[in-house]
């Protein structure tokens, strides 16, 4: 069994309030049935098909949409037992088929190999961002499937946490932030779910940002292919775009994704 490289800071954040966290069981299940994932996605509407995996299910958004718009077999992990629990109860009140499971994704296996394995927004919250992308494109897809990944920019990111770090490092205190947050995200009615994402995005224990660049030498090391990603050529150019919309008082995290297909 290999050495984790899960952070125990990051568990304990996410024990408190989880990311994506609304107030019911019901108001989950409410965005679920709004919309498919192939819609919030879709690049991955010619993909998705009988199994999937799902790294960093959180409350289960993803896991139980594939299961219920797309009659998908889905294993979806957490080392957060607080999300599996909420995913478990949503999926119990949709009756989707989805096997949750609080495990730890640098020591779990799965039972067998998958068409599409998907993880948003969670990789770069371990001590190894390159490591787990890694292990989900060597030993969790098969060949001619796909993965589908989620991080932070390293260009992207930066304009929106220096300035939330400047803030902070001048003693501004909690509830100030949560409110300058709120002027750029004004997306939320359930306080429970706008608290969730301001802790996510300001008040995170542990993250790493990355580049497209970076990602396509690790996914060449693991005998896969982009098939497409949403960062421009010149990924620098990012900062600039992270910038102008801070400037603009709109929110922009400088999170990119990226669908690579295991060759055969």
């Amino acid at each position: 069994m290999m050495s984790t490289q899960a952070n125990d800071k990051v568990l304990d954040f996410y024990k408190e309030l989880p990311f994506n966290m609304r107030d019911s069981v019901s108001d989950h299940v409410m965005t679920i049935v709004d919309k498919s994932i192939s819609e919030h996605y879709p690049q991955l509407k010619p993909i998705v098909k009988d199994t999937a995996i799902e790294i960093g299910c959180g409350v289960g958004w993803l896991s139980n949409s594939l299961a219920f718009h797309d009659n998908s077999t889905v294993q979806a992990i957490d080392f957060n037992p607080v999300v599996i629990d909420r995913a478990q109860d949503i999926s119990e009140y949709m009756d989707t088929e989805v096997d949750f499971e609080c495990a730890d994704l640098f020591e779990w296996k799965p039972s067998a190999l998958v068409d599409l394995v998907v993880s948003l927004g969670v990789l770069h919250h371990t001590n190894d961002c390159v490591g787990g992308v890694k292990r989900i494109c060597n030993e969790m897809v098969k060949p001619g499937g796909h993965v589908f990944i989620g991080l932070y920019h390293k260009h992207g990111r930066k304009p929106f946490l220096d300035h939330f770090n400047n803030m902070m490092s001048l003693g501004v205190m909690e509830e100030t932030l949560y409110q300058r947050y709120r002027e750029l995200d004004s997306r939320f009615d359930d306080e429970t779910h706008a608290r969730s994402w301001f802790r996510d995005q300001v008040l995170h224990p542990h993250e790493s940002q990355h580049t497209m660049k970076e990602m396509v030498q690790v996914l060449e090391e693991c005998d896969m292919t982009l098939v497409t990603s949403d960062v421009p050529e010149d990924e620098e150019s990012l900062y600039q775009v992270g910038a102008e919309h801070l400037s603009n008082d709109t929110y922009w995290p400088g999170f990119f994704t990226f669908l690579a297909r295991k060759n055969t």
